[in-house]
């Protein structure tokens, strides 16, 4: 048995919300030796439900035992963090969220996730309240999760790239 942490949607519409959402299994870490890292207690987790789309805000997760790594949901995907600024009128927050994707990001699946971006695909929480969608010619970043996962924070210097 390995025990994985993982995350639970929330959403009552969601047809697969009693199913475990895998995070990175170095986030395991309840005390993380790098404060950027993911639970902190203080700073949120924005993740995609990926059979929903709805976006949650998470501060913690549960540990959920597998027979082996390879037999947990979503063990052939990886995560992509998704950040750019809202675009409503007068805000510019940043927003940030996590989704699962095909291991390999290439710059064809980097347009299909701006297109889902335009399109209102994925819904929920943004760090301002406004709906989670860009213009078409506006500065995204996408940046695959390798091994640990960072909540969201205004004062990660990422937000000086957007």
């Amino acid at each position: 048995m390995v025990a994985i942490a993982c995350l639970r949607c929330p959403s009552d519409e969601c047809r697969t919300k009693m199913q475990p959402i895998p995070l990175p299994i170095s986030t395991l870490q309840h005390k993380p030796l790098n404060p950027e890292a993911w639970p902190n207690d203080t700073d949120w987790l924005y993740v995609a439900c990926p059979d929903c789309k709805q976006v949650s805000a998470y501060l913690r997760f549960d540990l959920w035992n597998f027979q082996d790594v390879l037999q947990r949901p979503h063990a052939d995907k990886d995560w992509i963090r998704i950040s750019f600024r809202c675009e409503a009128e007068g805000c510019g927050i940043p927003i940030q969220f996590h989704v699962l994707a095909e291991p390999t990001v290439t710059q064809t699946t980097e347009t299909e996730l701006r297109e889902k971006l335009s399109s209102g695909h994925w819904k929920g929480v943004s760090q301002c309240g406004h709906p989670i969608a860009i213009r078409q010619d506006q500065r995204v970043i996408f940046e695959r999760v390798r091994g640990r996962m960072q909540g969201y924070s205004l004062a990660d210097p990422l937000w000086r790239k957007i």
